[in-house]
């Protein structure tokens, strides 16, 4: 991939979901350089039945990244054509703190319920999505790019309530100018700019029926290189940036 000659590709593959999910999380603590390397034609299901015969679900726990220049990828190439794909949860890839230089590489991501990557990082965070697709979300947004506050380190469940916050007096406000409504959506976009930057290089956003957009960005930057949003449903539009100085 575009990115390969960067950092060590690993021999190991990962297939477990919380496997992965541990050792990315305790890199933190080492010093670890290698690539995280998904095998090929995995398939991460992260909703599942609590009990057999039982209907009730339960989500399986987002990848939380804080370490800067986290890399995971598919496959030993990081092509999307390895077939990598995670599928359901609640927010599946979650970025906080100040990690710079985190990269996401041939991950094919779907079914969440709040977002595929809460990209919560401060300012100083930075990431890049490459050769990804985003498809089937039904949350606020595929992507959520926002500063958490107290150095991104919100709690998933903290993460899942921030975000309507400020999306919700939006959209009241754009049939109804109310001031009061302005006022407090400027309070928390204040809170929670000096976002992350992420850019987005040959992925794919396609099929998403979301809140608000496809990809939401909240005081931070995105950017996308050819990249391709096609037969997203969204309430506000396919990209919507919020700022206030």
């Amino acid at each position: 991939t575009l990115f390969r000659s960067a950092y060590v590709i690993s021999e190991y593959c990962y297939s477990d979901w919380m496997e992965l999910r541990h050792d990315i999380e305790s890199a933190l603590e080492q010093d670890i350089v290698d690539a995280f390397v998904i095998c090929p034609n995995t398939i991460f299901n992260l909703t599942l039945a609590a009990e057999k015969m039982v209907s009730t679900e339960y989500n399986l726990p987002a990848i939380t990244i804080k370490k800067s220049n986290t890399v995971i990828q598919c496959g030993k190439d990081g092509s999307r054509e390895n077939k990598c794909i995670i599928v359901g949860g609640t927010n599946q890839i979650v970025i906080n703190s100040s990690p710079s230089g985190v990269k996401l590489v041939g991950l094919t991501m779907l079914h969440s319920t709040n977002s595929a990557v809460n990209a919560a990082g401060d300012y100083n965070a930075s990431a890049t999505i490459y050769d990804c697709e985003f498809s089937s979300h039904f949350g606020p947004a595929a992507v959520l790019i926002h500063n958490s506050g107290s150095g991104g380190n919100y709690t998933e469940g903290e993460l899942s309530e921030s975000i309507p916050v400020i999306l919700s007096s939006f959209r009241e406000d754009m049939h109804n100018r109310n001031k009061d409504d302005e006022i407090q959506r400027r309070s928390v976009v204040q809170q929670m700019g000096n976002s992350m930057s992420v850019d987005f290089e040959y992925c794919t956003f396609s099929d998403n029926r979301v809140m608000y957009a496809a990809v939401v960005v909240v005081g931070g930057r995105a950017r996308s290189i050819n990249s391709v949003f096609s037969r997203n449903i969204a309430e506000v539009r396919t990209v919507l940036t919020l700022h206030y100085s």
